[in-house]
């Protein structure tokens, strides 16, 4: 056979079946929509066909299920009315005698943490001292508007000290002291 006798053959092949695709779907569309409906009227039938019990029996089972459906929802709605604050608006805090900030990833891990002075709030920057009198390197932090170091660290360079800090935050979170920090700076913004 030709290569145009066998492409004549399967698009006279192909058009059979879709044929009787069609065919099928015009025959069987009008009864899929007839058991529909026919299953949608008996249905409607039986909830609107009458029944005979008292009038008390009615309202008991009215009343019931009003407590049944109030007794449901009520949970659903008080889960949203949650008084639990968002640990993401922990975002400020005190350690080592500076007001720290950050901000959250969206890991919940917390980053861009940065020192404030807590007298004027300026940024603070890091001025790394080579040795202290115990003999180790530590890290302070300079207020450039006050003049003053704030604070000073031991132990080693800046990233051990923002490690350090993110080690504090990361205790506050784990033992839930930044609740009441965050229920405290609520009440104080208030006044």
């Amino acid at each position: 056979m030709a290569k145009g006798e066998n492409q004549s053959v399967r698009n006279g092949i192909v058009a059979t079946v879709v044929g009787g695709l069609i065919l099928s779907a015009l025959y069987a569309v009008p009864h899929i929509v007839q058991a529909t409906l026919g299953v949608f009227t008996s249905v409607l039938d039986y909830f609107s066909s009458g029944i005979n019990i008292p009038h008390w029996l009615l309202w008991l089972l009215i009343v019931l299920s009003l407590i049944t459906l109030s007794r449901l929802i009520a949970p659903l709605l008080k889960r949203d009315s949650n008084d639990e604050p968002d640990f993401r608006r922990y975002t400020q805090d005190s350690f080592e005698g500076v007001i720290w900030r950050w901000s959250y990833d969206r890991h919940d891990t917390p980053i861009n943490i940065l020192p404030f002075c807590p007298y004027c709030d300026a940024m603070l920057v890091h001025v790394k001292q080579p040795f202290n009198f115990s003999g180790s390197a530590s890290v302070s932090f300079y207020c450039e508007s006050c003049k003053q170091v704030r604070a000073e660290i031991e132990g080693g360079d800046r990233h051990y000290a923002i490690s350090m800090i993110e080690r504090f935050i990361d205790r506050k979170l784990r033992n839930g002291e930044w609740k009441g920090l965050i229920r405290r700076d609520d009440l104080t913004q208030g006044v």
